[in-house]
């Protein structure tokens, strides 16, 4: 089973689970939120299709360019859950056309691209680092 998540934006989030295809995920827009609502909704899509935590075998995460505080919750995030149970992390970074699409199908490519690099990539990656795509703006 593998997760994905994707925090490049301040005003939105989504997570989602699947094997060979995205079986189910949730974009929640509230901005601002991933810090608080990640590992909740984290925690509820895997009950939701009756699996735990265990199951997993992978991690998918979006690592930029995107807004900096979101970012680093996301691939923060990923990496202590893939160290915690001992699976790879993928990092993808996202093209500039994918920010044209919707939410859904930006969450499907960063999907198919995560397991395409897992597939390519046999060294199982132990975490990843958020790429920012400029300085960030603190202050």
């Amino acid at each position: 089973m593998n997760l994905v998540i994707a925090t490049e934006n301040n005003k939105y989030f989504a997570v989602g689970l699947g094997g060979r295809k995205l079986q189910s995920f949730e974009i929640l827009e509230e901005r601002y939120q991933q810090s608080e609502r990640l590992l909740d909704e984290i925690e509820k899509i895997i009950k939701k299709d009756k699996n735990e935590l265990s199951d997993l075998g992978r991690i998918i995460v979006v690592i930029g360019p995107g807004d900096f505080s979101a970012l680093r919750i996301g691939v923060a995030t990923a990496n202590a859950l893939a160290y915690s149970l001992g699976i790879e992390v993928v990092g993808v970074r996202l093209n500039t056309w994918w920010l044209y699409l919707s939410y859904e199908q930006r969450l499907k490519k960063v999907w198919k691209v995560g397991l395409r690099q897992a597939q390519a990539d046999t060294s199982k990656v132990k975490w990843v680092e958020p790429e920012y795509g400029r300085e960030p703006n603190i202050g």
